[in-house]
Order: structure tokens, then C-alpha cells, then sequence
């Protein structure tokens, strides 16, 4: 190959080189832009989902109370309030709260909204319905801790209570009605005997069992005078429905899981005979004999 034609190959070799250069200096700008592009669309995309987590934190924790167990609400949400029925530490209603039909329980003293003691009683009540999640359990659905509109809000059972079913309906159930009411009630007081720690509703009674409009699927209600085994050494021992408590209670001693299997024979009882208990017995009577332990086979 003469001189000048090797001179003209190297140059057209040099131009292919540069060329070559160029190229992979242009695809090496691109990548860099789209690298640079995903970055900005990945920080845009994180600070849109940390602008998302913050609202709904904000959101969450507007609505959700401290304890994270129920909604956080105010009684002025709760439309078309209708009164239902009155017991010893409650005043129950009928509304409707956010489209549901719902029952809002109130307390009938006043003064719980003022008095340090009777508050906490109140939200005892309310944080130990919070952690129960049970078919045979009422379900919490909001409260109002704050101010003076002090309320729970519950599910609405349209069966109402097993004593209106047992003794003012006079509804007339067959043996598996029965059988099948008894062990929901029995299911839904071991779900609260096996809780860590244990809790004892101290108030069980036909009164406070709900039923659904089929009247078979019973519901315990009403954990005004509810505790937790780990403080039954420190609460008043005479406290529940008299025609319920079991001897140990009247005579001073602590309340325990026993106490609520007493009262739930005595339901037993009554869901089958159909009859009150004692109902033949004046209130001094019934402490009398109960506090002696003189029952005998049949004394109900």
C-alpha cells in the first residue's frame, strides 16, 4: 500500500473512532438524564406518599382515640335520638350515626362528666370494650370521653334484651332456641375469662344479654361495672344485680370468674323455666339466704 494511501485509511479510521467516542458520549449524557429524570419522579412519587401518610395519620389520629380501639366521636354526630330504656349506670337510646342505626348508651348521673371518679369509671368501661372483639360480645363502634356529652356507642341489636324475650314477649322458644342462646352466652363470657388478664363483667344477667332479630345469636352487653381479675382484690365486692351475685359476694369477699359462672347458672335457669329468679323472695330475703349459703336443691 503506497504512503498516501495508508495516510487516508488511518484518517478514515480516526473519523470512526471519534465518531465511536461521540456516540457513547451522548448515550452516556441520555442515561444520565433519565437516571437524573427517575430520581426526581422517585423523590416526587416518596414525598407524595409521605404528603398521603401524613394526612391520613392526621386523619387516623383525629378520629381514633388514644387506646386505638374505637372512634373518637362527638354525641352532636349522632342523628334521630330516641330513648330506649334506663338501667342502674345508664341511659340507652336509639340513633342513627353516619347511616347505621346504632345504640348510644349515656351515663344517667350527671355528674360524671365533672367528677374525677365516676369519669374514670365511665372510661374503664369504654377501654374494656375496646379490646373485646367477639361474636357474643357487643361491638364498640365510637365514645366521647371529652366535655360533658359523655357517650358509647354501640352496635343496635334489634332482638333487644333476652329478658324482654324470656318475661314481657313471652316469645315461645323451642329446646334449641335455648340451647343455642346458652352457649353464646357461655362463649362470649369465656372470651372475657380467657383475656390477658381476665376480665369479670360482675353484672351478668338476662337483661344484659342483646339478641339479633333471629334471636339466636346472643350478645354481652353492658361492662358498667366490669373489671379485670388483677384489680378484683381492690373493688367493692356488693356490687351486681342481687337475684345474680353469688354468696362469696355478700358475704365481703373478692368477685371472681366464679362469681360470673354463679350468675350464669342463674341465667341458665332462667332461659329454660322461663322464670325469674326469686321472684318470690324479697331483696333481704334473697341477701339473707344467699349470704348464708341456704340454698337447697329446687330454691329457685
Amino acid at each position: 500500500m503506497s504512503e498516501a494511501g495508508g495516510g487516508k485509511l488511518a484518517e478514515i479510521l480516526a473519523k470512526k473512532r471519534a465518531a465511536r467516542e461521540k456516540a457513547r458520549e451522548e448515550d452516556n449524557v441520555s442515561i444520565s438524564r433519565n437516571a437524573s429524570s427517575n430520581v426526581d419522579q422517585n423523590e416526587s412519587e416518596d414525598d407524595e406518599r409521605r404528603s398521603l401518610s401524613h394526612t391520613s395519620g392526621s386523619y387516623e389520629h383525629s378520629e381514633r382515640s388514644r387506646t386505638g380501639g374505637f372512634v373518637n366521636m362527638s354525641l352532636s354526630q349522632v342523628e334521630d335520638l330516641t330513648r330506649v330504656a334506663q338501667g342502674g349506670l345508664g341511659i340507652l337510646y336509639q340513633g342513627i350515626w353516619r347511616g347505621t342505626v346504632v345504640a348510644v348508651k349515656k351515663p344517667v348521673d350527671p355528674r360524671v362528666a365533672n367528677d374525677p371518679a365516676l369519669k374514670e369509671d365511665f372510661r374503664r368501661e369504654v377501654e374494656i370494650l375496646s379490646e373485646i372483639r367477639h361474636p357474643n360480645v357487643v361491638l364498640l363502634m365510637g365514645a366521647c370521653l371529652q366535655g360533658t356529652g359523655l357517650c358509647i356507642v354501640l352496635e343496635w341489636c334489634q332482638g333487644g334484651s333476652l329478658y324482654d324475650v324470656l318475661h314481657r314477649r313471652r316469645v315461645d322458644m323451642n329446646n334449641h332456641q335455648r340451647v343455642k342462646i346458652a352457649r353464646g352466652v357461655a362463649c362470649g363470657l369465656a372470651f372475657l375469662h380467657t383475656a390477658s388478664p381476665a376480665i369479670i363483667h360482675r353484672d351478668l344477667k338476662t337483661q344484659n344479654i342483646l339478641l339479633d332479630e333471629t334471636l339466636s345469636a346472643p350478645k354481652l352487653c353492658d361492662f358498667g361495672l366490669a373489671i379485670r381479675l388483677s384489680d378484683s382484690y381492690v373493688t367493692n365486692a356488693q356490687a351486681g344485680t342481687p337475684s345474680y351475685m353469688a354468696p362469696e359476694l355478700y358475704r365481703g369477699e373478692a368477685c371472681s370468674l366464679a362469681s360470673d359462672v354463679y350468675a350464669f347458672g342463674i341465667v341458665l335457669s332462667e332461659i329454660f323455666s322461663q322464670e325469674l329468679p326469686f321472684a318470690a323472695l324479697e331483696l333481704s330475703e334473697i341477701r339473707e339466704k344467699e349470704g348464708d349459703g341456704g340454698w337447697e336443691a329446687g330454691g329457685l
